[in-house]
């Protein structure tokens, strides 16, 4: 366990919503800001004009602007930053601008760091990036130099100390360091190889590597047997807690386990 919640992680898809934007490819991500929900699509991003009777959003329009893949949203208090195909984009009532720097960056996701809200990690393709502001403005520092490509979730779990999932590298734990030649990596731990994804389940950081479980403490993978033995020869991304305290695994069918002792798991049938 890591005590206080240190981080985010990609939450799993969501349900798109029950009218979609017409024409607008298939919704992902969303997040509301500044009185409107915005949605992003495989066309770009699309914002919610007015409410229905029941608070739904019944129409949406396109962004002008941010015509790309959206496939990250996160919220800042003073402005939407999107991920996308072609740069991270902010995003303001009355204006729509990408972020210097960032023309070429395939952006999967925006992670804001738990512990300086003027920082933001960038997981994507070239590896770990990370945006910084300064007063009103937004700016790319850049990517984390000796840091594996192809970066899908990311967990800060202390000032400056990273969790990295990635596609074909496993997953690391990096301690970012600012030097003359911008961001470094100094690499604390690894554990497995090629697609491993890290999942921030209440208290406690998961990571899946195919068919096995882990829970990462003191830094440290610990395989976690029982888990796995639930989960064995399913391909698991998927871990996430419920407000029963259960977690919810991408098995076939879908199921819940509830922890029955430190070392046991029991599947939920409720």
């Amino acid at each position: 366990p890591l005590g206080a919640r240190p981080g985010v992680h990609p939450a799993p898809p969501r349900p798109p919503p029950a009218n979609p934007p017409a024409g607008g490819g298939s919704p992902g991500a969303r997040a509301p800001h500044d009185d409107r929900l915005y949605v992003g699509t495989s066309v770009g991003l699309f914002t919610a004009l007015r409410s229905g009777t029941d608070g739904a959003p019944t129409e949406f329009r396109p962004v002008a602007g941010v015509e790309e893949s959206a496939w990250s949203l996160l919220a800042r208090d003073d402005a939407l930053l999107v991920g996308t195909s072609t740069g991270v984009f902010r995003v303001r009532p009355a204006s729509v601008q990408r972020i210097a720097g960032t023309e070429t960056v395939v952006a999967y996701l925006l992670v804001p760091s738990p512990f300086d809200p003027d920082t933001v990690w960038i997981g994507a393709s070239d590896g770990l990036g990370q945006l910084r502001r300064d007063g009103a403005r937004w700016s790319f520092r850049g990517f984390v130099r000796d840091a594996p490509g192809n970066v899908r979730s990311i967990v800060e779990v202390a000032p400056d100390t990273v969790w990295i999932g990635t596609t074909f590298d496993g997953a690391l734990c990096l301690q970012v360091e600012t030097g003359g030649d911008g961001l470094q990596a100094r690499r604390l731990h690894t554990a497995g190889a090629g697609e491993v994804d890290l999942h921030l389940a209440g208290d406690t950081l998961y990571l899946t590597d195919g068919d096995s479980v882990s829970r990462i403490e003191e830094n440290r993978p610990v395989r976690d047997a029982a888990l796995s033995r639930i989960t064995r020869g399913q391909i698991i991304y998927v871990v996430a807690e419920d407000r029963e305290g259960r977690l919810w695994l991408n098995t076939q069918p879908p199921q819940a386990v509830r922890q029955t002792a430190p070392d046991a798991w029991d599947v939920d049938h409720k």
